[in-house]
């Protein structure tokens, strides 16, 4: 991949990032009702949520790997 390539895909990821967090704020700033508090405490639970789907992400293709027939690195004989 070229970096010209690189770059304009880091700038799409930045752009859906934030396009995600302005939407996640419209959502929490109406779900508090002005509230400061309740706020932070709604924002501190999406992304534990978010978290936690991750992980559940991650340790699905961990799973997928660890399936495979294929010998991974570590337990490959050295030659």
């Amino acid at each position: 991949m070229k970096m010209e390539e690189i770059v304009v895909l880091e700038q799409e990821r930045e752009e859906v990032i934030r396009a995600a967090v302005n939407a996640a704020d419209r959502v929490l700033l109406k779900g508090c009702h002005g509230d400061q508090e309740d706020l932070a405490l709604l924002t501190a639970e999406v992304a534990k949520a978010f978290a936690e789907k991750t992980c559940l992400m991650l340790r699905s293709e961990l799973n997928k790997k660890e399936m495979l027939p294929e010998a991974m690195p570590w337990e490959m004989e050295d030659e």
